[in-house]
């Protein structure tokens, strides 16, 4: 099975999901102590850069004004009264479509080509020089990105009169800045050129021409309006008479002939008057019909009734004479007095009596008079009733035509009405244009003039270094952390285990000559390089000799039984000191007292025997194809009693593999671990041969030895999932060749103590 993980880069610190959720503050503090070196570096240059550019760069001034805008939305506003324009004021915070498209007049054509002739900037050197020093300074980086895109032109200097104006333009922009303060109806105009007075001398041009050019655009828009005005009145003119013409026509053609009434003092129509009159006549003619005919009925029931002494009322008493009745009256109570006196039979009263009779006679006359009469009047009046409720009925027939007509009238009068609003609104509105156009009245003004700045603008000192440090600092980080990032190779024990799956055994430090390992005596059967192969011998207290001993106490720990144990030392790729920590882990064991046997197992290049046996000629091969050649084959070490088997290599053997997993290997094994304690084999590397997956089967326990910066995860990864049986038999890694200054730059800040 696999022991290593095949994605490292992914191996969790900790608990699972601390990675993910917290920063491991303790790993970034050994990033920057890793890295700060660079970074310091860059940061350097970097400064150096922004104050090289502080030598060369050239001044530039700027100059500000301030510009209220006019806070009425339209031209119209000039003719309001203060009262009537609050309507139209125009609220900076919800209304920035108009403060931003004030700001844009200033940088307008027409706003330019006023200060370019005002100030005469087509002859002017040093508007000239000053444009061309802006435009090859950082300040325009932004014009010189968009003429890169496209998105803008270059307005260099040319010969033709058109194309210098347009290079002025252009210069103007790339110098000019308009902003907004805040959310006020205020803004900012900046210029900025290489002199001061004149940067103030053109931001206080573009201020005059931008109230010249809204002076300019009112008058050319009120003189506009009032020749539309004009032109229109006309029209309105001749369709107000047109239809007031249109009004009398119908009127006449249709008989609708009108009277003021001097009560109400409105025209009504004569025929509508007239039905009034008739309507009431008709009332008059009714009620007296209805009288009369009261008084006939009464006064023909009192003759029909015969009773001439009946009490009549109203009309009716006026008839009979006053006198008549007295004396009808005093007859009667004179009978009466007589019959009570002298009995009804006296001749005085039967005298009386035949006078009242007489009187009754001329009152019964009387009142038949009356009767005729009261009918007379009642025919009369009924006739004339008559005669009313037919005129009555005529004239609501005429009434109910012209009333149809008058629909159409009425709209011919509304329409005429409007024709004569409108005509008199256009002729307000046009003489409102004429007194505005003669006075233009502009809102707009210059709250805060420019001045010639004192001191140049820019360059700024601190803010071009602050600029300079900022970008060493970014690029400082940059590089260190793409370096951080490329790093993808062993540097301490954690690594080895989380990204390899090994147990880590130690370090072992790159070797240097010493002055000790100088004054030894070497072997004279033992090659030049024999100070390196005895370092565990001379420094028995060094991190070497404890990382060796460590590998030992694995070993013997992961023994499965008693006996001698053939040990493999195994690397991903030449060079990795497999040799050298192969040469002393079999001293040390040797020092130990114990049997140990040294194979140089690497037939192609063999490290080992170049090191302590470079003028070997017989070894490995002898032992293999010579029966009893084992014996003249071994070097013994004095010091410590090591025996050595040499790898002596006359000719490039292409069948290694095949001799290192032979039978012959196996039996010179079994013998050697009949006679020593430990056998330890400098095997060939992984990454280029096949003979330690060949020897697999003949070794008990593995050590793998990976260099320190030298190789890549991915390479070790690679010869991991090319040997797994190696792998699973490795009791642990040893990082060699170690840069001890630097790899405490690689420890946690927390294990540095």
């Amino acid at each position: 099975m696999k022991l290593y993980k095949t994605d490292s880069i992914d191996v969790p610190i900790g608990p699972p999901g601390s990675r993910a959720e917290f920063i491991d503050f303790d790993e970034c503090i050994a990033v920057i102590r890793r890295q700060v070196r660079i970074f310091l570096i860059i940061l350097l240059v970097s400064l150096c850069v922004g104050g090289a550019y502080l030598s060369v760069a050239k001044p530039f001034y700027s100059a500000d004004i301030l510009v209220l805008l006019d806070e009425d939305g339209d031209l119209a506003s000039e003719r309001r009264s203060e009262s009537a324009r609050d309507w139209a004021k125009i609220d900076p915070m919800r209304n920035s479509p108009y403060i931003l498209t004030q700001m844009q007049l200033f940088t307008s054509n027409a706003v330019l080509d006023r200060v370019i002739d005002s100030l005469g900037l087509l002859k002017d050197p040093l508007f000239q020089d000053s444009n061309r020093s802006l435009q090859e300074s950082l300040l325009n980086v932004r014009t010189k990105i968009l003429i890169f895109l496209g998105i803008a032109s270059d307005g260099r200097v040319a010969a033709d009169a058109d194309v210098a104006r347009e290079s002025a333009r252009a210069g103007l922009l790339s110098a000019l800045r308009v902003t907004r303060i805040g959310e006020s109806s205020v803004v900012r105009v900046r210029y900025v050129s290489t002199d001061g007075d004149m940067s103030a001398r053109i931001v206080n041009a573009i201020g005059d021409a931008y109230a010249t050019d809204l002076l300019s655009a009112r008058y050319d828009a009120t003189r506009q309006t009032g020749s539309w005005l004009q032109a229109k009145i006309g029209e309105l003119r001749q369709q107000a008479l047109d239809s007031d013409m249109a009004v009398q026509a119908f009127r006449t053609e249709h008989d609708l002939l009108t009277t003021t009434d001097k009560e109400t003092e409105e025209d009504s129509l004569i025929s509508d008057q007239q039905l009034q009159e008739l309507n009431k006549s008709l009332s008059a003619a009714t009620s007296d019909v209805s009288y009369l005919r009261a008084q006939y009925d009464q006064i023909k029931r009192i003759v029909d009734s015969g009773r001439t002494d009946s009490e009549v009322t109203g009309t009716i008493r006026n008839y009979l004479s006053n006198d008549l009745r007295q004396r009808y009256l005093d007859a009667v109570r004179i009978e009466a007095d007589l019959s009570r006196r002298f009995g009804p039979n006296h001749i005085q009263a039967v005298r009386e009596r035949v006078t009242i009779d007489g009187y009754r006679k001329l009152m019964f006359e009387e009142l038949q008079r009356v009767a005729q009469t009261y009918l007379s009047e009642l025919t009369v009046a009924e006739a004339r009733l008559a005669n009313i409720t037919d005129r009555v009925k005529k004239a609501t027939e005429v009434t109910t035509l012209a009333s149809q007509d008058k629909v159409q009238m009425r709209e011919l009068e509304r329409t005429a009405e409007t024709y004569r609003r409108l005509y008199g609104a256009f002729l307000a509105s046009y003489q409102q244009a004429l007194q505005q156009q003669n006075i233009p009245v502009s809102r707009s003004r210059v709250v805060s003039s420019g001045r010639p700045p004192e001191a140049p603008n820019y360059p700024s000192k601190s803010l071009i270094m602050a600029l300079f440090f900022m970008i060493g600092m970014i690029g400082g980080g940059s590089v260190a952390v793409r370096r951080e990032n490329r790093e993808k190779f062993f540097r301490n024990g954690a690594q080895v285990q989380e990204r390899l799956g090994l147990t880590f055994l130690g370090t072992v430090p790159a070797i240097v000559k010493t002055d000790a390992t100088k004054s030894l005596e070497p072997n004279p059967l033992l090659g030049s390089q024999a100070a390196f192969a005895s370092y565990v011998l001379d420094n028995p207290f060094s991190d070497f000799a404890e990382t060796l001993r460590s590998t030992k106490i694995a070993i013997d720990i992961a023994k499965s039984r008693s006996g001698a144990a053939v040990i493999g030392i195994v690397s991903t790729a030449p060079g990795e000191g497999k040799s050298t920590i192969a040469i002393n882990f079999a001293k040390l064991l040797a020092d130990q007292g114990k049997r140990v046997v040294l194979i140089d197992g690497d037939l192609r290049n063999p490290g080992a025997t170049r090191a302590l046996a470079p003028a070997a000629t017989r070894g490995l091969l002898q032992a293999l194809m010579e029966e009893g050649a084992l014996g003249s084959t071994l070097i013994e070490d004095q010091r410590t009693g090591l025996k050595f088997l040499p790898a002596v290599i006359q000719h490039r053997v292409s069948h290694s593999a095949d001799l290192l997993s032979s039978d012959r290997m196996q039996a010179l094994l079994e013998g050697m671990k009949r006679e020593v304690d430990y056998v330890v084999i400098d095997l060939p590397p992984l990454e280029a041969l096949v003979d330690a997956r060949a020897m697999e089967h003949l070794i008990d326990r593995f050590v793998f030895v990976v260099e320190w910066g030298g190789i890549s995860e991915k390479a070790v990864l690679q010869a991991f999932d090319r040997a797994p049986m190696v792998i699973d038999k490795c009791v642990g890694a040893i990082l060699s060749k170690v840069n001890m200054a630097k790899a405490k730059l690689y420890r946690r800040p927390d294990l540095l103590n």
